[in-house]
């Protein structure tokens, strides 16, 4: 427990938010290498040091409206996981990165 202080909460903060703006990177450069490939209709390509294929995943999903509750209650599955929600008290703290 002697670990835990207020450094190390702004320090989690600062990489939480550095993350952020990582994603909205790594977003930017999957669209642009997506719309390349969408142009040159291809689902790949490879570079002098890199190789980006494109794949498509799918998922199934119901959505607990659209199903009658008693198959829902029957045959639904619960996973639990653990998150953490980390907000500076201090408003002026929001963009430190």
């Amino acid at each position: 427990m002697s670990d835990i202080n207020e450094n190390m909460f702004s320090e989690w903060f600062r990489i939480k938010q550095e993350i952020k703006e990582l994603q909205k990177k790594d977003l930017k450069y999957k669209t642009i290498v997506d719309n390349y490939l969408q142009d040159k209709n291809k689902k790949s390509m490879t570079t002098n040091n890199f190789k980006v294929t494109k794949k498509t995943q799918m998922t199934c999903r119901i959505n607990k409206n659209s199903i009658p509750d008693d198959l829902w209650q029957r045959y639904s599955i619960s996973t639990p996981y653990t998150t953490f929600s980390l907000v500076p008290l201090d408003t002026s703290l929001k963009n430190i990165i």
